[in-house]
């Protein structure tokens, strides 16, 4: 005759009055009843006495844990908006470029990228004394090969970037003022891709 199931709390409020229970029984005299050894009553309110301590720790813990999450949720609202207010200030100035947008995160670029189009934009050229400087926008390429010229028709490689800027420290070819001509091409692993950039000018006197 097969045996019917042993009842056993599933939830764990009920699992300490469960247990309770059991031992004011077994202590009131059915240990005798069923040869019930003393060290095995003890061990009934041992196990009490644990349940119940780790049940409170826990349930003091998920409140605990309940405030540090609500007070990191709002410390994170609090800073988004702050943030998020920083940012669009910064995009509505009149100075704002996008190679600065790129530069801060704002920008997140997803979706395939046709390799056979894609093209570099320079952003900014500032001639120095002593270099040229060259703002592009990386992108989700690697980088990008320069190359430059001097009468804008035939382009020779002139460095290689991962990171702008690009500065072009070449002295000058000639004596005074010098023209250069400059396009990107972007590379990804090393390979060439997409199109050139348009072609960008400057005037400098490097020495």
């Amino acid at each position: 005759m097969k045996k019917p199931a042993i009842h056993y709390p599933t939830i764990d409020g009920e699992v300490t009055p469960y247990l309770q229970n059991i031992y004011n029984k077994i202590f009131g005299g059915l240990d005798a009843k069923y040869g019930i050894a003393a060290g095995d009553v003890a061990l009934i309110l041992t196990h009490i006495t644990d349940i119940t301590a780790s049940i409170n720790k826990s349930v003091t813990d998920h409140e605990t844990a309940q405030a540090s999450t609500l007070a990191k949720n709002n410390k994170l609202h609090i800073a988004k908006e702050f943030i998020l207010k920083l940012l669009n200030d910064v995009q509505d100035h009149a100075d704002f470029e996008e190679l600065d947008a790129e530069d801060l995160g704002m920008r997140v670029y997803t979706g395939p990228v046709d390799l056979e189009t894609v093209k570099p934009e320079v952003t900014r050229l500032t001639v120095l004394p002593e270099k040229v400087i060259i703002d592009w926008v990386k992108f989700v390429l690697d980088g990008v090969f320069i190359e430059g010229s001097y009468d804008g028709v035939q382009f020779t490689e002139i460095g290689k970037d991962t990171h702008s800027p690009f500065e072009d420290k070449r002295v000058n070819v000639t004596e005074g003022a010098e023209t250069r001509y400059y396009r990107l091409r972007y590379f990804k692993k090393d390979a060439a891709v997409g199109l050139y950039s348009d072609i960008v000018k400057v005037v400098c006197s490097i020495s």
